[in-house]
């Protein structure tokens, strides 16, 4: 069997060889390296490394196989939103593989994070979803998942594939766990009619956007990390926002809820509205982990896979949900 991903990217033999090919890449652009490729981060899902060059430092980033169209899409976004993502230096759409230069810190790394900020994020999020709604042909055919899709299928999949797992697994679902899932069909189609009934139509979703994944400009930021990008109801966007600011006491939800409707246009959504969201957005967002926890190490397992069934089960938290309180 293949080397975990984690594994084999640190392995010297692979550094060595993506150095040699990160300083052709370099070349054909005209940067010179000025020094050797350092390991910066290695996940199992990406490993990031950087580069000195006379052009500065240059970022490289390697995702896993589920995860290449990273690379892809970036150049893809810097094409048809240039105000809204940085253009990549140089990529190997190929073998996933991404240079960048250096942007300086997020918005996470500038300072204080307000509600402010946050409402400023998801504006701009929002912004970009809409000039985006026309295309998805572009987004899909770089390799961005389409969720918008078999929600119903896939739902039913997921259940069975982590239902299946070998019983040591941190990713299988226990039997009374699966069963419920199983049960729970009715609500994910309920969710799934209740989103296309919804004024919010299907585009790109970031899929992690939080003040870490942007940079700040003079009138706006640039999003970047990218590999968690879906095709999906534009609502699933402020999934993760709403999570890190419910962990937050001091920030305020509503407020950043509004600026992304008003950026829209569009109302702010319903209770119903955002409990079929979470519901769909649970399906979608397990996804994107079992598309990695088939090539981790016995250790990342244990750290991450459990992610996987516990994303799967928010489908229950979700189904069975108070949000009487929330529009």
């Amino acid at each position: 069997m293949p080397d975990p991903f984690s594994e084999h990217v640190s392995s010297p033999e692979w550094l060595a060889a993506t150095e040699g090919r990160v300083r052709r890449m370099l070349r054909e652009v005209g940067v010179r390296p000025t020094g050797p490729l350092e390991r910066r981060r290695v996940r199992p899902w990406s490993t990031q490394l950087t580069i000195a060059t006379d052009a500065g430092t240059v970022w490289c980033k390697q995702n896993h196989p589920a995860m290449a169209f990273e690379a892809r899409v970036q150049a893809v976004l810097a094409e048809l939103v240039a105000d809204a993502v940085q253009a990549p230096l140089a990529i190997d759409a190929g073998r996933g593989l991404l240079l960048m230069t250096d942007h300086g810190p997020s918005v996470a790394e500038r300072g204080q994070v307000t509600t402010d900020v946050w409402a400023r994020l998801v504006g701009e999020a929002a912004r970009l979803q809409r000039s985006l709604v026309g295309r998805r042909t572009d987004l899909v055919g770089a390799g961005v998942p389409d969720r918008s899709i078999r929600v119903e299928d896939r739902f039913e999949d997921l259940v069975e594939l982590l239902a299946g797992l070998p019983a040591p697994h941190p990713a299988r679902l226990v039997d009374a766990d699966a069963s419920r899932l199983r049960a729970a069909g009715p609500a994910v189609a309920d969710a799934v009619r209740v989103l296309a009934d919804s004024p919010y139509p299907s585009a790109w979703n970031h899929g992690d956007l939080h003040p870490g994944n942007a940079f700040p400009l003079a009138d706006g930021v640039r999003l970047f990390d990218l590999a968690d990008g879906q095709w999906a109801n534009a609502l699933e966007v402020l999934a993760v926002p709403h999570d890190w600011i419910d962990r937050q006491p001091d920030l305020a939800w509503e407020p950043v809820r509004d600026a992304w409707a008003a950026a829209w246009g569009l109302r702010p959504p319903t209770a119903e509205e955002w409990r079929s969201m979470r519901i769909v957005h649970a399906v979608n967002r397990t996804g994107t982990w079992t598309g990695v926890i088939d090539d981790m190490t016995e250790p990342e397992l244990r750290r991450w896979a459990h992610y996987a069934a516990d994303e799967l089960l928010g489908v229950l938290r979700h189904a069975g949900g108070d949000y009487a309180d929330f529009s």
